[in-house]
């Protein structure tokens, strides 16, 4: 093992110790370990910087302006307001708002929609079927696990940054639109029905502590009709072209990493989004996580240290193990840690080692990163897994043999509906 090889993977633990401290942003970390590889002449400066520019980092900077324009709508307030006034009584309430929470997570973080949502528990009488604490913790639940399930929102964008992962690491960028959509769909639809139908039962009926959260009030657009109309026409228009770019690329005569660019300067232009909306809709610690942590993958590569790190998982997996094997066990450590660590962190670090490990032992590595990015965000067992869920438990007054009586069947359920999915869309 020479010098590189060793800080190269220095770095990795590094980079593995700061994302899951929570002492430091991803962001910080991430760029650290990236100027660590550089002066230590590991990579080059170009290899090193590489992905500042990168066309990926480009179309995920596009898309955060375009989330951040939605926002600047009344969509998630009507929302709200329509599932108040049409949700009435047990089973109909709980399926109700595990609903709005499947669908505004594709816009909204799981944290924010926690927030958005809770006036919803002071339409609940005292004496009612449901209470406060049969919806909170259910809520997030289902919005973790609906995430990247519907062609909607970042979801549908998502495989820009699925393939610069994969490609830093060693594997082809195969992955399309709908790739990680269609293995979550199914996992997601069925832990919402679980919730529906038993899940929110296991519960104590409670009240929820109005001081462990900020409530959310509505905010009234302030935007013209027009503008507001605009931005519905523009989001979806980029939706839809994007998915035909993927599908019939000779269609559409932009390149595909243009599209979102596009809308953008439309939305800017139209001033529907000023340069203050820009800033402020960009989620600076992703990028700078992304441009730090995708060289790692290169340096993985450029070291050996990716050789010695897979070599080593496959033979703590028994040498040799099959397909099935190898992705329920990644399957089940990444599910695993992430219902003690930040979800975030446990994706960004997991799921490039499932895939360095899947290339060394030749298996399909974009359905292994897929069900890795699944089961690494499914936090539902702790309140450790995500500021939402943290959230929703102080606000619910649960304790953690409560969480596992009603959240471990569908940690099961949901994990063996990814698995099945993975085996069936992206076999070995």
């Amino acid at each position: 093992m020479n010098t590189t090889t060793i800080i190269t993977l220095l770095v990795l633990g590094w980079i593995i110790i700061g994302f899951m401290s929570g002492k430091w942003s991803m962001g910080t970390v991430a760029m650290t370990g990236l100027v660590l590889l550089e002066v230590t002449g590991v990579l080059t400066f170009e290899e090193a910087f590489a992905y500042v520019a990168s066309n990926n980092v480009i179309m995920v900077a596009s898309t955060f302006i375009l989330s951040g324009a939605l926002q600047k709508t009344s969509l998630v307030t009507r929302l709200r307001h329509w599932m108040l006034a049409h949700a009435k009584n047990g089973t109909a309430i709980v399926a109700m708002y595990l609903f709005a929470c499947f669908f505004m997570v594709q816009f909204v973080m799981p944290t924010a929609l926690v927030a958005m949502l809770l006036p919803f528990m002071n339409a609940l009488d005292k004496d009612s079927e449901v209470q406060p604490s049969n919806l909170l913790f259910p809520g997030v639940v289902v919005a973790h696990a609906a995430q990247s399930s519907l062609p909607l929102g970042n979801a549908l964008t998502g495989f820009v940054t699925l393939n610069a992962i994969l490609e830093a690491n060693g594997a082809p960028g195969d992955a399309g639109p709908f790739s990680t959509i269609l293995v979550a769909f199914i996992p997601a639809v069925l832990t919402y029905l679980y919730y529906v139908f038993v899940g929110w039962k296991l519960y104590p009926k409670r009240t929820y502590d109005t001081s462990a959260i900020k409530e959310y009030k509505d905010k009234e657009t302030t935007i013209p009709k027009w503008q507001e109309t605009l931005i519905y026409v523009v989001f979806i228009a980029t939706m839809v072209l994007i998915v035909l770019k993927s599908a019939l690329p000779k269609l559409i005569p932009v390149d595909l990493y243009m599209i979102a660019i596009i809308a953008d300067i439309i939305l800017c232009l139209t001033k529907c989004m000023s340069v203050p909306d820009v800033r402020n809709s960009m989620n600076m610690d992703t990028l700078f996580m992304l441009i730090g942590v995708l060289p790692l993958g290169t340096a993985m590569q450029k070291t050996g240290a990716a050789e010695i790190v897979g070599n080593t998982i496959v033979k703590m997996l028994g040498g040799n193990p099959s397909y099935p094997v190898f992705l329920l066990a990644f399957m089940v450590v990444g599910g695993i840690l992430t219902q003690f660590m930040s979800n975030s962190a446990t994706n960004g670090v997991f799921r490039p080692l499932a895939i360095i490990t899947a290339v060394t032992m030749g298996y399909n590595a974009t359905g292994i990163a897929i069900a890795c990015g699944l089961m690494t965000t499914a936090a539902m067992l702790t309140p450790m897994g995500s500021p939402s869920l943290a959230i929703a438990y102080g606000a619910g007054q649960y304790n953690q043999k409560e969480l596992l009586k009603a959240n471990l069947p569908a940690f099961v359920i949901h994990t063996a509906a990814v698995f099945v999915m993975t085996l069936i869309l992206y076999p070995a």
